[in-house]
């Protein structure tokens, strides 16, 4: 005879017991998350309407704002729901679902603020190349490139090597080059 327990569902301990801290809590948070919401949808809007905002740092920063919009909207429903119901539980599909996105909408996150840290850098190091470089295919490529990410390259270890020689450089950072391997297997996680 086995023991086959099977968890199904999650309970939240909370912040707090006290209903009034967690009535005073919802609002707290609900508040923030508002303001979070209305401050990206806002830099989206302006972003959209204004002609003058059409370069490649407003292109990123609204793809950054929408990115900023959904990593907020994964978690904050369901705290502001459990903050309300006496049942705090999350179902263990809910929980790999919310943790799914959560990470996929951090790491994309992540290499979108790369993708901005190479425009930055383009735009300070090269300010004469810097319409010709990041035109709008290759913004618009970079920004796939960040959605995708996890698509092809999530089951593969990338590693930095030291460069032997000044004649390596292949785009990446001075001294560093990205090293791609085969398919990770389950053991190579951790």
């Amino acid at each position: 005879m086995k023991n086959l327990t099977i968890i199904t569902e999650f309970v939240f301990m909370g912040l707090s017991r006290n209903p009034q801290i967690q009535t005073m809590l919802f609002a707290l948070f609900l508040v923030m998350y508002l303001l979070t919401l209305m401050g990206n949808l806002m830099v989206i809007l302006v972003i959209r309407t204004d002609y003058h905002l059409k370069t490649p740092m407003y292109f990123f920063l609204g793809h950054l704002s929408f990115l900023d919009l959904s990593l907020s909207s994964v978690t904050m429903p369901k705290m502001l729901q459990n903050l309300l119901t006496q049942k705090k539980t999350i179902s263990t599909w809910a929980c790999m679902t919310q943790s799914f996105f959560l990470m996929f909408s951090g790491t994309t996150e992540s290499c979108l603020l790369s993708v901005m840290a190479y425009d930055r850098y383009a735009a300070i190091c090269h300010p004469l190349l810097y319409s010709v470089v990041l035109n709008r295919p290759l913004c618009v490529g970079m920004v796939i490139a960040a959605w995708g990410y996890l698509g092809k390259r999530w089951p593969k270890r990338i590693v930095l090597e030291e460069y032997k020689t000044p004649t390596d450089w292949s785009g990446a950072l001075p001294g560093l080059r990205w090293v791609t391997m085969g398919r990770l297997t389950r053991t190579d996680y951790f």
